[in-house]
C-alpha cells in the first residue's frame, strides 16, 4: 500500500509540474504514469492486483504514444523567434483588456517552416498604443477609423503594409488614417472603444468612416470564449433581463460567480493534443462550444456599434469588410449566417472574395505562406478598392 500511495504522489507531483513547465505536458506526465504502473506490476506479479496494473499500464501507455502522435515534435514544422510575442508587448487596458505597448520601435518576430522563412515583421507604436500608420496631414480635416484583429493590425507585416497605412498613403490629402485593431481583438473592443470615449480621446479630426475587418471567429471571442493573448479582461456585452445589449463589465470580473474551477481545468484540459485533435474548442483555445445566443450577441454587438459610430459622427458611414479564414473552426454556416444578417440590417458589407477573387483558392498573391494574414499585395489591392468603392476616389 506505501508503494502505491508513493507512486501516486510522485506521479501527481509529476503531471502538475509537466503542466507548468513542459511542451505536451501530458506526453510526459503519461512516460511517468506508465513507468509507475509497470514497476508496480513487477511488484505484485505474483499477487492477483498485478493484472490490474498491467491493464492500467496498457491503457495508460496507448493514450501516450497517441498524444506523442498528435505532438508528433518532428512534425512541427512552424518555429517562431523575436520579441514581439513577450509578455511586455502586452499590456492590460481597462477599455479594451490589453493593448500594444506604447511608443515601441523596431519589435521584430520571424517564423520559420522547415527553416525557411515565411513570417517577418517589424513594428512600431504610438503614444496611444496603436500601431504607426501613414504620417498623419496636419491640413487633413477627416479620418479613417479601422477596427478589427490581426488582419487590421497587420500581422507578418511591416508598418508601412499593413492596410490602414495604405490607405492612408492613397489618401493623404484628404483623410488620416487611425488603426485600432489589434492580434486576438474582435467586435466587442471596437464597441468599446466608440462607447467609452477612446475614439474620441485619440482621434483629432472629424471620423467619416469606419472600417471593421470582421471574421466569423469574432463571434467566440465577443462572448468570452477565446481570448487570445494574456488576459480575460477583455470588455464583457450581453443580453439583460430585458433582452437588452448592455455593457457588463470584464469577462474576469465575476471569474468566481462564473466558475473559476471549470475555467482552470478546461485550461488544463486544452493542453492535451489528444483532445485538441478531437473537441476542435480545444485546438482553438476555446473554452466551450459557440451557441446560437452567442452568434445573436455578436450581431447586435456590430449593429450597436453601427449605430453608436453613425449617431456619434453625422454622416459617418460604417462599413464592414467580411472575411472567412478557411484555418479557422468556423464553417460556411457562419460565414453565411453573419452575411445574411449584415445585409437585413443593412449595414454596408464587402465579402473579401469580391474584392480579392480567387482568395479561398489559397493565392499566395493574397495570404502568407503558411499563415492565413494578408499579403502586403492584398492589402493594397484592399486599399485601391476602399478608395474607389467607398470613398468614391479615383487614383491612377
Amino acid at each position: 500500500m506505501k508503494a502505491i500511495i508513493a507512486s501516486f504522489i510522485i506521479c501527481c507531483v509529476i503531471t502538475i509540474l509537466c503542466i507548468k513547465l513542459a511542451p505536451a505536458p501530458y506526453f510526459w506526465a503519461g512516460i511517468a504514469w506508465s513507468l509507475a504502473l509497470m514497476l508496480l506490476c513487477v511488484k505484485d506479479r505474483k499477487k492477483p492486483k498485478a493484472a490490474l496494473w498491467f491493464n492500467l499500464a496498457f491503457v495508460v501507455t496507448l493514450l501516450t504514444l497517441a498524444e506523442f502522435y498528435f505532438w508528433a515534435p518532428f512534425k512541427t514544422t512552424v518555429q517562431a523567434q523575436g520579441n514581439m510575442w513577450l509578455p511586455e508587448q502586452f499590456v492590460k487596458h481597462d477599455i479594451l483588456g490589453y493593448a500594444p505597448a506604447k511608443n515601441v520601435n523596431n519589435v521584430f518576430g520571424k517564423k520559420y517552416y522547415n527553416d525557411q522563412l515565411f513570417y517577418d515583421t517589424t513594428y512600431s507604436t504610438d503614444e496611444n498604443s496603436q500601431r504607426s500608420t501613414f504620417p498623419r496631414n496636419p491640413r487633413a480635416t477627416k479620418a479613417i477609423v479601422f477596427f478589427g484583429c490581426s488582419l487590421t493590425f497587420g500581422d507578418g507585416l511591416n508598418d508601412e503594409q499593413t492596410l490602414p497605412y495604405q490607405v492612408g498613403l492613397l489618401e493623404k490629402e484628404k483623410f488620416n488614417t487611425y488603426n485600432f485593431g489589434y492580434s486576438g481583438y474582435g467586435a466587442h473592443q471596437m464597441l468599446a472603444a466608440l462607447e467609452h470615449g477612446l475614439v474620441d480621446t485619440v482621434v483629432k479630426e472629424q471620423p467619416q468612416y469606419a472600417i471593421y475587418t470582421a471574421i466569423p471567429g469574432h463571434i467566440v471571442r465577443s462572448a468570452g470564449l477565446q481570448t487570445w493573448i494574456v488576459t480575460a479582461h477583455d470588455p464583457r456585452y450581453d443580453f439583460n433581463a430585458k433582452g437588452e445589449l448592455t455593457y457588463q463589465g470584464h469577462f474576469d470580473d465575476d471569474i468566481e460567480k462564473t466558475g473559476k474551477f471549470k475555467r482552470r481545468i478546461l485550461a488544463y484540459l486544452s493542453n492535451s493534443y489528444i483532445l485538441r485533435n478531437i473537441y476542435k474548442p480545444f485546438k482553438f483555445n476555446q473554452k466551450g462550444q459557440q451557441t446560437d445566443k452567442d452568434l445573436q450577441r455578436y450581431i447586435q454587438i456590430v449593429l450597436r456599434a453601427r449605430e453608436v459610430f453613425e449617431q456619434r459622427y453625422p454622416g459617418a458611414e460604417f462599413h464592414i469588410v467580411l472575411w472567412r479564414l478557411y484555418d479557422s473552426m468556423n464553417t460556411d454556416r457562419e460565414f453565411n449566417l453573419l452575411l445574411t444578417a449584415f445585409k437585413e440590417h443593412q449595414v454596408r458589407v464587402h465579402v473579401i472574395n469580391d474584392i480579392l477573387p480567387g482568395f479561398y483558392q489559397n493565392n499566395p498573391h493574397y495570404q502568407l505562406v503558411h499563415d492565413s494574414h494578408p499579403t502586403a499585395y492584398a492589402n493594397y489591392l484592399i486599399a485601391r478598392y476602399i478608395a474607389k468603392d467607398i470613398l468614391h476616389e479615383t487614383h491612377t
